[in-house]
């Protein structure tokens, strides 16, 4: 095996004896990567190889994305695709990204313009918020809106660019003030509507637990609604809104239930772990802006579209892993569709749908799941769709990068998708890594037909390492001997106690590169046995762990993967902005 680059996540660990962990990712020799800028010459691809047999990201899975992929970012930041729409005509695609807006050519997959906050001397500073972008035309302008927000200064817009075929400017920001407990108002998830030969637009406010109506002509709010906790996604249909909210409904002062504080405000929370126990969606009148009722779904619900003839509405469930469908008529849930990969169904967590798009059709359903570095293509059956015909059906995953946040799909049935982590930190600045530089990364793939799918899912089987699963299902047998790492769950340890001791913010290599023993890189050691001797006589006193990885790149990512053994769609969509706290 290859010298491997330990160099991109923080999170090191001791556990009886030092085991640095870290993680490595890898640029897949069949894609075609576009960058702009000197970038490429400054990127780490070592590791790579032609079989993919190296290609290790967070959560101990592997990347191997189908169709063609962009990368781009300034070298110097942690760049994250968030979320991307077609514009008008389908000639461009529009990316979200942490530090402004990507805007793609959709045919040949190139860079065309960037739009920086940092370039604005009104936003810079800004960043956008989790995700949330629409465009529309009025004949004439094509005009792109999505939130950003700013914590140094506290405050938050809902921005309009205008894009005029080769360039993109920020026209305004209307501007949300924080309310209640909220630290910023985080204007996130955006509907626009044709109402009465007017214009208006609709967006959830995530800190201010809101929902607002924005008359377009003179940027002037129509009304505000009070939300769950939380709100996170909205779609438009049968004259109502509905609205997702993360942490569910707001607590009644005489439910005994148990909550607990979040930055803005107290959530109803599961008391074995402490999470949000409740998943809801608000529905309200689209004219007057009065709820009609709550509707409890998955946990962390988050994104919300409505099928083409508005009579469902799709929620995707982050913490549940699976897919609520409400049905417009009666505003109950019809159905809940599972997205969990083939064998594990009934047995593990942690897939994380968090995006959705429809095709023309309305019968096919595609779901990011984030966990699994791919999109889940669902068959709609006659419960979840007017055109659905029998029972919903999982017909099978494509492969992506790692943690696709954002879906778009062209009437030529091709798909893109924003992938939040990308390929991991892999930049290089003045020879050294960082786990906070990474490039954003979105990916164009074609619709599969039904056995290029099926190859699409094996690959992404075997990315996520599926055996692994399948032998964690297994029981414990009797009469046998204990081992340090047993071979089933319940079967005994010699080991009897472990000290567990985190130490972040450095990585193998740059601690340990140096030790001959290891498969480490002795160029990027710079803490080495003169510097850091206790390190080094745990190691070679106990055990040198070379090859043990950490689930997550930072200390909020890091440290919830060490205590939980996993990291919530909040956890991700917050990567880089932190608007409210890990």
């Amino acid at each position: 095996m290859s010298t491997i680059n330990k160099s991109i996540f923080t999170c090191c660990s001791l556990v009886l004896f030092l085991v640095a962990i870290s993680c490595h990712t890898a640029r897949i020799s069949r894609t075609t990567l576009l960058t702009s800028g000197d970038y490429h010459s400054s990127y780490d691809d070592t590791t790579l190889t032609p079989d993919n047999s190296n290609i290790l990201m967070p959560y101990n899975r592997f990347i191997d994305p189908a169709g063609t992929v962009i990368r781009w970012g300034n070298k110097s930041q942690e760049n994250h695709s968030l979320d991307c729409v077609l514009l008008p005509g389908e000639k461009i695609l529009a990316v979200e990204d942490r530090y402004g807006l990507a805007f793609i050519d959709a045919a040949s997959f190139q860079m065309v313009f960037h739009l920086d906050y940092a370039a604005n001397a009104a936003y810079r500073g800004f960043i956008s918020t989790y995700s949330g972008i629409k465009a529309m035309t009025d004949g004439k302008n094509i005009r792109i809106f999505w939130g950003a927000s700013n914590t140094g200064s506290k405050k938050s817009f809902l921005l309009e660019a205008s894009w005029d075929g080769a360039k993109a400017s920020i026209n305004y920001g209307i501007p949300f003030d924080a309310a209640g407990l909220s630290v910023l108002a985080l204007p996130n998830d955006i509907a626009i509507s044709r109402e009465k030969n007017e214009d208006f637009l609709y967006t959830v406010l995530n800190g201010n637990n809101q929902l607002v109506k924005i008359r377009l002509s003179d940027k002037k709010i129509v009304w505000k609604a009070v939300t769950g906790m939380s709100p996170f996604g909205l779609a438009l249909a049968a004259g109502k809104v509905y609205v997702s909210n993360w942490a569910g409904p707001v607590p009644d002062s005489n439910d005994a239930r148990e909550t607990a504080g979040i930055p803005y405000g107290k959530v109803y929370i599961d008391p074995r772990t402490g999470a949000t126990s409740m998943g809801t969606v608000n529905i309200f009148d689209q004219e007057t802006g009065k709820r009609h009722k709550e509707v409890a779904v998955g946990l962390h619900p988050n994104d919300v579209i409505a099928s083409p003839d508005q009579r469902f509405v799709y929620v995707a469930n982050g913490n549940s892993d699976n897919i609520s469908v409400i049905n417009t008529t009666s505003d109950k849930v019809a159905d809940s569709i599972p997205v969990r990969l083939a064998g594990i169904e009934h047995a593990f967590i942690g897939h994380s749908p968090n995006a959705l798009i429809l095709d023309s059709t309305g019968r096919t359903l595609f779901v990011a799941n984030g966990m699994d570095n791919a999109v889940a293509v669902i068959r709609l059956g006659k419960l979840t769709s007017s055109f659905g015909v029998g029972k919903d059906k999982l017909s099978g995953f494509i492969p992506t990068e790692a943690y696709p946040s954002g879906l778009a799909l062209s009437s030529k049935n091709m798909l893109y998708i924003a992938n939040l982590e990308g390929e991991g930190a892999r930049v290089a600045l003045n020879g050294t890594y960082n786990s906070h530089r990474q490039e954003a990364t979105a990916s164009a793939v074609p619709v599969p037909a039904p056995a290029e799918l099926s190859a699409y899912t094996s690959r992404v089987e075997r990315a996520n390492m599926l055996f692994r699963a399948k032998l964690a299902n297994r029981l414990p047998r009797k009469n046998i001997s204990p081992k340090p790492v047993p071979e089933r769950i319940g079967e005994p340890s010699s080991i009897k106690h472990v000290v567990y001791i985190i130490k972040e913010n450095r990585t193998y290599d740059q601690l340990l590169g140096d030790m001959p023993e290891g498969n480490g890189s002795k160029a990027l050691c710079i803490y080495g046995d003169s510097v850091t001797p206790n390190h080094h006589k745990l190691a070679r006193e106990f055990m040198l762990m070379d090859n043990y990885y950490a689930s997550g790149k930072s200390s909020a990512e890091g440290h919830q993967w060490t205590d939980a053994a996993i990291v919530t769609d909040y956890v991700e969509k917050n990567v880089q902005a932190w608007f409210n706290s890990y």
